[in-house]
């Protein structure tokens, strides 16, 4: 997250004409980063979160230590009243709230992308320890039949995961 110091009135003046301003959303037509959020090119050198220049151009310098958070959940939207300043915290608790964790952050059987369940976990160690590379229970064998990947079978078997 890059702190923006100044921004020149010409690139200020180019920056709103790089939105598509409509009734709801106004969305930054120009690139995004790998992040899914806009990417504004004020001069040479590293580009700057498009939402963050929005606010900054409207409102004024970025407190240290805040980021600029979205009420519309759209990584491409500058509309300044779409905005607002919150902490880390703040952000992840508003991600949480909208649902928007990742799938990740749930775990065991609480998560709804899981192909294994809890009990298949300990079933997969136990069949593990059980077998050998010539018997039943090796990784291409357990593999096949839970419809994972053989690494999955080892991350598992080895408590690498889960």
């Amino acid at each position: 997250m890059s702190k923006i110091k100044v921004i020149p009135t010409a690139a200020g003046i180019r920056f709103w004409t790089l939105v598509e301003r409509g009734p709801g959303c106004w969305i930054w037509k120009k690139s995004t980063g790998s992040h899914g959020y806009g990417q504004f090119y004020p001069a040479k050198g590293n580009p700057l979160q498009a939402h963050r220049v929005s606010w900054f151009l409207t409102f004024g310098k970025i407190p240290t230590g805040m980021h600029v958070l979205h009420r519309c959940d759209n990584k491409r939207c500058v509309r300044p009243d779409h905005l607002f300043l919150g902490t880390h915290a703040d952000n992840m608790r508003d991600k949480c709230n909208k649902g928007r964790q990742s799938h990740f952050a749930s775990k065991g059987d609480a998560c709804k992308y899981i192909k294994v369940t809890d009990a298949q976990v300990e079933e997969i160690r136990t069949r593990w320890r059980a077998g050998t590379r010539q018997k039943p229970g090796n990784a291409a064998d357990l593999a096949k039949e839970y419809g994972v990947t053989r690494t999955r079978i080892f991350q598992l078997a080895k408590r690498q995961s889960r």
